[in-house]
């Protein structure tokens, strides 16, 4: 009968519980990292595109982070708290990005997106390769 012999699983085995161990942390710092990288392409282009009077906007840009009802983690960056007229800054950011009747937007999130989307996957990947490094998995 033929015989097949494997070895070196155990040390697979022991890398992959020691990543298990370390994910969360690693989740964690990456997240935060994004919404850092997204918190200040969002000012920058607030900036850029004038959009500060008394720089309520600018002070209102807020990262939060959370799960969902799956328990996947995120982080949000958003618009926080209201102004003292009562209007959300939300709903003030969304008329500047996207405009109105009377007002053309600038687009001023959705081009801060875009550029901390490829900035945050640049960084997940150096992390990511690092971290598997670390645990002896790459």
């Amino acid at each position: 009968m033929a015989k097949i012999e494997l070895s070196g699983l155990d040390e697979v085995q022991k890398a992959l519980q020691e990543t298990d161990a370390g994910l969360e942390d690693f989740i964690d710092a990456v997240l935060a990292d994004g919404g850092q990288i997204a918190k200040a392409k969002v000012e920058q282009s607030i900036t850029r595109y004038r959009h500060f009077r008394a720089g309520e906007l600018l002070r209102s840009i807020k990262i939060t982070k959370s799960k969902d009802k799956d328990g996947q983690k995120y982080v949000e960056v958003k618009a926080a708290g209201k102004r003292e007229n009562g209007t959300r800054n939300g709903e003030v950011a969304f008329v500047l990005n996207y405009g109105r009747s009377n007002y053309t937007g600038t687009h001023f999130w959705t081009e801060a997106e875009e550029q901390a989307r490829k900035e945050y996957e640049e960084l997940v990947n150096q992390k990511t390769d690092l971290f598997l490094k670390e645990k002896g998995l790459n």
